[in-house]
């Protein structure tokens, strides 16, 4: 996955700009792709958009919606998560 390539810890990436290292990466595919190579590359499905950005109240820029899916960056995601205060608390 590109956007979980730049969240690995090369110098100049991710962790070195903003200051932190995420735990998971997120990613959001048609449905008519169905995220075979996600799921393939242990990506995880967790849902699917409405179809329409958060700012886009009146849904004047309607895409469809989108599966969701997250990879890990770590496998103790949830016990870092919980002890920075996450969901689960």
């Amino acid at each position: 996955m590109c956007s979980a390539a730049c969240c690995d810890g090369r110098p100049g990436g991710f962790g070195e700009r903003y200051g932190y290292r995420p735990l998971l990466v997120e990613t959001f595919v048609t449905p008519d792709q169905r995220g075979t190579s996600l799921r393939g590359a242990d990506s995880f499905k967790i849902g699917s958009t409405a179809g329409h950005g958060r700012q886009d109240r009146d849904n004047r820029f309607a895409t469809g919606p989108r599966d969701v899916y997250m990879y890990e960056l770590r496998p103790d995601w949830r016990q870092l998560g919980s002890a920075m205060g996450g969901p689960g608390t």
